[in-house]
């Protein structure tokens, strides 16, 4: 077949599929017209439109980076914007950045780009959202880690039980979106238990004799809990080894902790007052497990307050150099509670779990430091200073040479 011969077959057919309205005929041209010429820009992008419009993104991607890899498009943006749009369609809104950064590298005054640009700002600004409970410190700046992203963060005036409820009913209405602490959940979870594995290889391959951990939810103590029972099925560490699981709440948002005490059901509460944002849920959704999980290995639950957990952030940052948020200060302070109250032997091996770094909460516990001053720049002020501090002579100069 002649050359001249081909190309117009070639736009018969691509001009049969445009204007087909049968979607199953659409495709049926365009792949006629990909046989007979398979590197067919136009072929190849209607081919990826229409698998686009099907919803099936990966396809349509991968005829997308064909046109990409011939190299020959001159004005790219369009199909960095689509392959952008398929990634996000299909979760991956990493993939999809690094696409519309493509396309926003380039010159803005393509006339197509133009077209486009408001639907990729859109598509920008829509992803990521945050919806979280007012009492999340900094609620305002949640948005800041999101960079360029620029999320939309709306604070909602109430609880984080409240907060997760809207949040599940948003995304049941939009069927776009994706509800994180549910999607990823399993993740989470999993993930989590992986923290029981660390602990017993860095035992070399012992397990503790009692471990205490955060509550909020109850899902990272149930982790752990499994985390330990599955590397004793296996037989990485003693059958025989009863791990005592303890979890510690704070007094202000107590529903598992007080349910241990009371030997009770874990009952929801509505009016929360703790330091501990995260762990402040008042209606834990492993909480008949987590008391479960502490009572069958004969464990206990402490109930800490806002001034203990405090003092024990302090404690872990002078003994041990670890800056903690509230909920690792909770631990700490439930660890002490449960020494003192006879729970935990001073003789067991005990590991207490700090989740958090206290970047995280720092406007929460600068409020429980003491300014340190200031002096004029003179070595007699620091030395008259420092020796108050201390009650020591401090060194002179010929002692630090």
């Amino acid at each position: 077949m002649a050359k001249d011969d081909v190309n117009s077959a070639v736009e018969r057919y691509i001009s049969s599929g445009r204007s087909e309205k049968d979607v199953e005929r659409k495709e049926h041209y365009f792949k006629m017209a990909l046989q007979i010429q398979p590197k067919n820009i136009r072929a190849l992008n209607n081919m990826g439109l229409l698998l686009q419009q099907k919803g099936e993104f990966r396809e349509a991607i991968s005829y997308y980076e064909i046109i990409l890899d011939l190299g020959v498009v001159t004005k790219p943006s369009p199909i960095y914007y689509n392959i952008a749009v398929c990634l996000k369609r299909l979760g991956n809104l990493e993939g999809a950045k690094t696409y519309i950064n493509r396309a926003l590298a380039k010159k803005p005054d393509e006339e197509i780009f133009l077209e486009l640009k408001e639907e990729i700002l859109d598509l920008l600004n829509g992803t990521p959202s945050a919806v979280l409970p007012h009492t999340t410190p900094k609620a305002s700046d949640i948005g800041a880690p999101y960079g360029e992203w620029d999320p939309p963060a709306i604070a909602v005036d109430g609880t984080y039980d409240d907060a997760n409820r809207l949040a599940s009913e948003v995304a049941d209405q939009n069927p776009d979106w994706a509800f994180v602490n549910i999607n990823i959940r399993p993740y989470y979870t999993e993930g989590s238990r992986t923290l029981a594995f660390e602990t017993a290889e860095q035992l070399g391959w012992n397990a503790p004799d009692h471990i205490v951990a955060p509550l909020g939810s109850g899902a990272l103590l149930c982790a752990l809990t499994r985390g330990y029972s599955e590397l004793e099925n296996i037989g990485l560490i003693d059958s025989g080894k009863n791990v005592r699981i303890s979890g510690s709440q704070p007094t202000g948002c107590s529903p598992i902790s007080t349910a241990v005490q009371n030997d009770a059901e874990v009952i929801p509460i509505r009016e929360l007052d703790t330091i501990a944002h995260s762990l402040a849920i008042g209606n834990p959704a492993d909480g008949y497990y987590a008391k479960q999980a502490i009572q069958n290995s004969n464990g206990y639950a402490a109930s800490v307050t806002n001034e203990e957990i405090l003092d024990a952030i302090l404690l872990l940052a002078r003994t041990e150099g670890i800056f903690t948020e509230p909920a690792g200060g909770t631990t700490v302070a439930g660890l002490k509670n449960l020494v003192e109250s006879g729970h935990i032997d001073p003789e067991e091996r005990t590991v207490v779990y700090v989740t958090g770094n206290g970047l995280k909460a720092q406007e929460t516990i600068a409020g429980a430091l003491d300014s340190p001053g200031s002096i004029k720049p003179t070595y007699s002020e620091f030395t008259n200073t420092f020796r108050n501090i201390t009650k020591e002579q401090a060194p002179t100069c010929q002692e630090v040479n």
